[in-house]
């Protein structure tokens, strides 16, 4: 009898050690949990926004035809006006402005090759703030839509684009001199000489322009013809001088500075001794 009930206590105390260990285990430790946990799929990381750029940005687009050319932030195409001068716009409020509103930013952020020190603001004649690009006031035209519309270039004969690189021969516009001449990158007017000898598709041009006649009358010579679309880069020419000097010729006609012209839009050099005139597209 005593050993029956020490088996039945021993075979209790078995049952509740069993329970107990049952109740107590982690939960995590089953095979089920664990394949759970090992087939969560991986969180996926949030990408980071491309950053949009200021809206005083100014950057280059670009056309197989027209090569780079400025625009804004949003890639809309800026010009320049032959009526303007150097840090002077004359596209008045009115007509001009409907069609040609004006680029204004106080703070510019060119992106390269672009050089934020070629940009500057103007106050204009009516108060207004308007950005320059190498001195020259800067627009948009209103019938452009789309970022890289470009239907501004030619209107009137008198709106371009800016290129990059920079024009090294450029168009401006004076009624006191009949319309469009031929200036430099800074607006300063360039003149033919009628005692010059023309060049031809084989024959060079000839200056009969030397000695002092020299220091009146600087020669002008660029490296290459970077002009507005209105200008054939095949109408330009560099000729070697007699005193050993290239000088640039246009349609034949060795070209030149005045030296009594200071500022853009100077014309001082018109018809003077009836011998010398600014030179027409």
């Amino acid at each position: 009898m005593n050993t029956t009930k020490w088996l039945g206590v021993a075979a209790a105390v078995v049952v509740v050690c069993l329970l107990a260990f049952w109740l107590t285990r982690p939960k995590n430790s089953t095979p089920t949990d664990q394949t759970q946990t090992s087939q969560q799929p991986a969180q996926t990381p949030t990408p980071t926004p491309t950053p949009t750029p200021p809206n005083g940005t100014v950057k280059l687009s670009s056309k197989t035809a027209l090569g780079n050319f400025l625009v804004d932030s949003n890639g809309m195409t800026l010009y320049y006006f032959a009526n303007d001068k150097i840090n002077t716009s004359n596209c008045a409020a009115g007509p001009c402005l409907d069609f040609w509103p004006i680029y204004s930013q106080s703070n510019i952020a060119a992106q390269p090759p672009l050089l934020q020190t070629d940009f500057a603001q103007i106050t204009r004649s009516d108060g207004v703030k308007q950005t320059t690009y190498k001195g020259w006031p800067v627009y948009y035209f209103i019938k452009d839509k789309q970022p890289g519309d470009t239907l501004g270039i030619g209107v009137m004969n008198t709106w371009y684009l800016f290129p990059d690189p920079f024009y090294t021969v450029m168009v401006e516009n004076q009624d006191s001199v009949g319309g469009n001449y031929l200036i430099d990158p800074k607006g300063m007017t360039l003149y033919s000489f009628a005692n010059d000898k023309q060049g031809s598709a084989t024959t060079s041009p000839v200056s009969n322009c030397t000695g002092k006649c020299v220091t009146t009358w600087p020669v002008f010579s660029t490296s290459s013809v970077i002009a507005p679309s209105l200008l054939k880069n095949s109408d330009f020419s560099t000729f070697k001088r007699s005193d050993g000097a290239n000088q640039l010729a246009y349609k034949g006609w060795p070209l030149y500075y005045y030296s009594s012209d200071t500022k853009s839009g100077d014309v001082m050099g018109q018809n003077f001794n009836k011998l010398w005139f600014v030179v027409k597209p």
